[in-house]
C-alpha cells in the first residue's frame, strides 16, 4: 500500500463546506426546540447534587451505561444547565462523526470522493440531524463507532506501532460504555480485525474484545435493577417486535429516504444495488466497514425478532452503521460509475440525485417546526393571565409534566392525573396524549363525569408524531359544581 497523498485544496475547502453545511443544518431549528422527556432525565442527572447520586439515577434507569451522562454532566458545569449548553456535547459529537468519513475515506485508495459524497450525505441525514440536537448519548455513540472504524481501518493498512494497538482498548471500552449496542459493534469490529490482513490482528483484536468486555462488571451490576423492574419492561415494555413493514421502514429511514409514494422501495433497491456493487471483489482491509456498517444493523434487528426479542430495534440504535453504510453506497456509485460512458458526468449526475435524496427528508420534517413538541410555549401559557390560576394536570408524567416542570416555576404545581385526588376540582386543564388509548379514555371518563369542553390546544410537531400532546380545558357545568 503506497503512502496516503496529501489533499488537494480543492477536496479541503469543499469538505469544510459540507461541515459548515451540516453545523448550519443543526443550528437552525435549535432554539425553537423544547426538550423532551428523555433530555429533562439527562438534565436531572448533569445537574444531580453529587456525582454518587448521578451515578445511582443512571443505574436505576437501566437503559444506559454511564459515559455518556458523565460527559454531559461536564459539558453543563463548564456551560450552564440551559438547553443549549445540555445539547452541546451531542452537537459537537455529530459534527466530529461526519468529519471522520475524511479520514477513513482516505484510510483506502480510491474512497476518498465516496468519503466526501457520504460526508454530504450525512450533513443532510434527517435523523443524524436530530440526534446531534438531542441531549442523550446517540451522537456520541456514532463518533465513537466512526473512530473504532478508522481505527481498524489503520491497523489493517499497514504494520502498526504497539500504542496504536493498545488504543483500542480505552476505545472499545469508552463505546461499551456509551451504549449496550456499542459492545456489539466494538465486537464486531475486533472479529473484522481478526480476520483482516494486518500482520498484528490478533493482538489488535484482542485489546478491541477485551475493551468491549469491560462492560460485564456494569453488567453484573445491574442485575438486581433488572429482577426488580421486570426486566427491562417498565422502560422499554411499549417497544414491540418489529413487523416486517417496520422494518423496511426503519431501514429506509436509516438511509435516508424522502415521503414521497414508492420512495422506500425505490430507495431499498437503489441501496442494495451500490452497496452491492461496492462489496463486489472484496478486499479484506475493508471488513471493518463490513463490520459496522452492513452486520452491526442487521444483527440489531436480528436480537429484535424471536426468539430473542430484546427491545433494541429503531432508528436510533442503527444510526451510528448509517455514515459507513452511506460510505459503502457512495463507493458503489463510483464503481458503477466507472463502467460508464462518461463516468465523471455518471458520478456528479448519481452525486446530485444522492443528495437530493438525502436534503428531502430533513426539509420535509422541518419545514413546519419545531421538529419537538413545544411544551416550552405551553409552559408560557400556563404563566399568562387567563390559565394561571387554573389547575394543571397531566397524563403522561415523563414526556409532558417532566417537560413543563422545567420551564415553568416551582409555584406552577402540575398534578398527576393518575394519582389525582378525588373530587377534582371545578375547572382544570389536562394535558394528554389525544392518540394515545390510555390517556384519552382518561379524558373522556371526566367528560362523562360533567365537566365540558371549554377549548382545546393540540402541540403537534413538524416531524409529525401522532402522538402528539394537547392541553384540553375542562369545566363542570354550573348546576354540577359542588
Amino acid at each position: 500500500m503506497s503512502a496516503i497523498n496529501r489533499p488537494s485544496r480543492l477536496h479541503l475547502v469543499l469538505f469544510f463546506l459540507i461541515l459548515a453545511a451540516a453545523l448550519t443544518a443543526r443550528l437552525a431549528n435549535l432554539p425553537a426546540e423544547s426538550l423532551d422527556g428523555d433530555e429533562v432525565f439527562t438534565l436531572g442527572v448533569a445537574t444531580a447534587p453529587t456525582l454518587s447520586a448521578a451515578m445511582q439515577a443512571i443505574h436505576e434507569d437501566l437503559v444506559h451505561p454511564p459515559l455518556y451522562y458523565l460527559v454531559a454532566r461536564a459539558s453543563t458545569q463548564m456551560t450552564d444547565a440551559g438547553d443549549f449548553g445540555l445539547r452541546l456535547p451531542s452537537l459537537v459529537f455529530g459534527l466530529l462523526s461526519i468529519a471522520l468519513l475524511w479520514p477513513i475515506g482516505r484510510q483506502m485508495e480510491g474512497l476518498e470522493s465516496a468519503a466526501m459524497l457520504a460526508a454530504g450525505l450525512l450533513a443532510f441525514h434527517h435523523w443524524h440531524i436530530f440526534y446531534s440536537q438531542q441531549a442523550r448519548s446517540y451522537a456520541l455513540f456514532c463518533f465513537l463507532t466512526s473512530l473504532l472504524a478508522l481505527w481498524a481501518l489503520r491497523v489493517n493498512r499497514a504494520p502498526a506501532p504497539s500504542w496504536l494497538l493498545a488504543a483500542a482498548f480505552p476505545l472499545a471500552a469508552a463505546l461499551a460504555y456509551t451504549h449496550y449496542v456499542g459492545a456489539l459493534t466494538a465486537l464486531l469490529v475486533a472479529g473484522a480485525v481478526w480476520l483482516g490482513p494486518s500482520a498484528s490482528r490478533k493482538t489488535a483484536a484482542a485489546f478491541a474484545a477485551a475493551g468491549a468486555l469491560t462492560l460485564v462488571p456494569w453488567l453484573v451490576s445491574l442485575v438486581p435493577v433488572y429482577e426488580s423492574r421486570r426486566g427491562l419492561e417498565a422502560n422499554l415494555g411499549w417497544v414491540s417486535v418489529p413487523s416486517g413493514a417496520e422494518i423496511r421502514t426503519v431501514f429506509a429511514e436509516f438511509i435516508g429516504v424522502p415521503d414521497l409514494a414508492g420512495a422506500t422501495s425505490a430507495a431499498l433497491i437503489a441501496g442494495v444495488v451500490l452497496v452491492a456493487a461496492a462489496v463486489w471483489k472484496w478486499e479484506r482491509r475493508l471488513l471493518p466497514l463490513a463490520a459496522v456498517g452492513l452486520v452491526a444493523p442487521a444483527l440489531v434487528v436480528l436480537l429484535a425478532l424471536p426468539p430473542f426479542r430484546i427491545p433494541v430495534f429503531g432508528i436510533r440504535h442503527l444510526l451510528p452503521a448509517a455514515g459507513i453504510c452511506l460510505l459503502l453506497a457512495a463507493l458503489g456509485l463510483m464503481k458503477l460509475a466507472g463502467h460508464t460512458r462518461r463516468p465523471r458526468t455518471a458520478r456528479t449526475a448519481g452525486a446530485a440525485l444522492l443528495l437530493l435524496f438525502a436534503a428531502l427528508p430533513a426539509w420535509q420534517t422541518r419545514r413546519d417546526l419545531p421538529i419537538r413538541y413545544p411544551l416550552r410555549e405551553a409552559a408560557a401559557e400556563l404563566l399568562s393571565k387567563p390559565l394561571a390560576a387554573v389547575p394543571v394536570y397531566s397524563a403522561y408524567s415523563y414526556g409532558i409534566s417532566a417537560v413543563l416542570r422545567h420551564y415553568l416555576p416551582p409555584s406552577r404545581t402540575i398534578h398527576s392525573l393518575r394519582d389525582a385526588a378525588k373530587p377534582l376540582p371545578p375547572e382544570l386543564l389536562v394535558f394528554y396524549r389525544p392518540n394515545f388509548g390510555p390517556e384519552s379514555e382518561a379524558v373522556a371518563a371526566l367528560t362523562r363525569q360533567g365537566y365540558q369542553v371549554v377549548d382545546r390546544r393540540p402541540y403537534p410537531s413538524g416531524a409529525r408524531f401522532s402522538h402528539y400532546p394537547e392541553r384540553i380545558h375542562l369545566r363542570r357545568a354550573p348546576a354540577e359544581v359542588r
